[in-house]
């Protein structure tokens, strides 16, 4: 096969405000600022720029990462790109992510069909099922499923570049979705036969349920945020999540089955943490050959990323945060800081945050944490994005030396207070509703249905103002004032939802409308 369109060379990778790129163009121009792409592309992507840049110059200890430096870092990058050139070629005899080997069992699946196949109707249909898979339109890590209600754009068949098929290829490899849509009814690799109604297990990175939450500190351009985000191999030492220790990347050790030495070994390194094999793929024509992978851990039996917020509390039920559509990350930040720059590992802990936020001081001036990921749905061990799922992102910037003192106090003081301002605006939204049913009589199904509908309203005109109450949690009475004056548009922020999920139509309507508004004087007392 010949080799073509080299990742190293071929701009595909998607920067913000830039476009497409080279990975050779990622560790040469300082200027990027940040990954383009839906939010499960830039933690895929993400993980293999930091899986090179692993490879490359895993640094000892925290004083070989500072004297190691950004620029350090990627003239070793460059130099590893050109060592391992051969192996980022999409297609060729070493396809980047993929594995040749899986053609070969779908051509004896298929010829044993076809010796079986007693009509023409039966041999046209075993033809068809040695063919590619298309890959919908490359939105989410999955393939459409043959029977797909096309309700949107996201779901239908679009023509992909090899650009998109890389983006959808690297992604595909860590957040694959749970289900019948890989291959089945053959001898896998592992000489295992699969049967016909084989379901192959999520991606390690969205996990098996709803979709897993990432989180990374982000520094003001790309470079430095992978410089950032390096673990060194005394970080490695401290955790026991990887047992083989740092590992190597995949393109440079393949296992040749799911479950050889090679396989074995990889699911106990960092490194697959940021590059796994779930899926054995290959390109074809316009398609896709699409076999299940690698099966990982999962969170309960030991499994880590540094991404990943898990919860340690309660050691026999330890969780891990899902994506919430209703609650984006931000509501979280507080307790996500306190827990993450503490000692202590009670709560939730996500490795990363923990690494790079005790790092950032003396190194940038102002830091940004993003969380994100993919809420899916669950049924019967199968996955997939519909109804009200959705991406989910958030980012922040802090100012480093922020971090500790009176910042934590008073951001933790006044996301309490927009708690209790939705506990109000839930409460008296209800009491909307029951007062034209009569004060004995239960409220009316459509009470909590709009009180959740006012709630969700509520947050998304608070998220437009959590940047600037961030940067006004200061100590002074400057900071208190401005805080002050954003607690009364917080306020009108309850207002407003109200507003519009409680009509004032009608002089029934009316009436119990100016009975239960919410009443928030209290909470808006001027401090001195």
């Amino acid at each position: 096969m010949e080799n073509r369109f080299n990742l190293i060379d071929e701009p595909w990778l998607p920067i913000a405000d830039v476009g497409r790129v080279s990975l050779r163009q990622v560790f040469t121009n300082p200027s990027y600022r940040a990954l383009g792409g839906n939010p499960v592309q830039k933690i895929a992507l993400m993980k293999l720029l930091l899986a090179i840049a692993q490879a490359a110059c895993t640094p000892e200890d925290e004083d070989a990462w500072q004297a190691l430096g950004v620029e350090g870092m990627a003239q070793r990058c460059l130099a590893y790109l050109e060592q391992w050139h051969d192996r980022f070629y999409l297609y060729g005899d070493k396809p980047f992510l993929q594995m040749p080997a899986v053609k070969a069992l779908i051509q004896a699946r298929t010829e044993s069909r076809l010796k079986v196949a007693k009509t023409a109707g039966k041999k046209c249909e075993a033809e068809e099922s040695g063919r590619p898979k298309g890959m919908g339109a490359g939105f989410y890590p999955d393939l459409p499923s043959e029977n797909n209600t096309q309700l949107s754009a996201t779901l239908f068949d679009k023509e992909m570049g090899d650009a998109d098929k890389a983006i959808f290829i690297t992604t595909l490899m860590n957040f694959s979705f749970a289900g019948k849509r890989v291959e089945s009814d053959l001898i896998n690799l592992s000489g295992e036969k699969t049967g016909n109604r084989y379901s192959g297990p999520a991606g390690p990175s969205i996990g098996g349920w709803d979709g897993q939450l990432h989180c990374f500190v982000l520094a003001p351009s790309l470079i430095e945020s992978i410089w950032l985000n390096l673990i060194t191999f005394e970080n490695l030492s401290q955790y026991t999540h990887w047992p083989s220790g740092l590992g190597k990347p995949i393109w440079e050790e393949t296992p040749k089955s799911e479950s050889d030495a090679i396989a074995k070994r990889h699911k106990e390194t960092y490194q697959a943490t940021l590059i796994a094999l779930s899926r054995f793929t290959l390109l074809v024509d316009d398609g896709l050959l699409y076999l299940d992978g690698i099966q990982y851990p999962k969170v309960k039996e030991g499994w880590a990323e540094a991404s990943l917020l898990i919860n340690y509390a309660e050691i026999k039920d330890i969780k891990v945060q899902y994506v919430n559509v209703d609650k984006k990350p931000w509501r979280s930040l507080p307790s996500l800081l306190a827990f993450n720059t503490a000692n202590s590992s009670n709560g939730h802990e996500c490795i990363g945050l923990k690494i790079n936020l005790s790092r950032c001081h003396g190194q940038f001036e102002k830091i940004s944490i993003w969380c994100g990921g993919l809420k899916v749905t669950a049924n019967s061990g199968d996955q997939s994005a519909k109804q009200e799922d959705d991406f989910v992102a958030s980012q922040v910037d802090l100012y480093v030396d922020q971090l500790g003192g009176f910042f934590f106090t008073n951001l933790l003081e006044e996301m309490k207070l927009l708690e209790q301002f939705e506990k109000n605006l839930a409460g008296c939204t209800t009491a909307y509703y029951k007062e034209q049913t009569g004060k004995s009589a239960k409220p009316p199904q459509i009470a909590s249905s709009m009180a959740d509908r006012a709630k969700h309203h509520y947050w998304q005109l608070c998220e437009r103002d959590f940047q600037n109450l961030l940067d006004h949690c200061g100590q002074g009475a400057e900071f208190r004032a401005a805080r002050y004056r954003l607690r009364q548009r917080f306020a009108s922020y309850v207002h407003q939802a109200y507003d519009r999920y409680c009509p004032q139509d009608t002089a029934r309507q009316l009436d119990a409308w100016a009975q239960c508004r919410p009443k928030l004087g209290k909470y808006l007392k001027k401090e001195d």
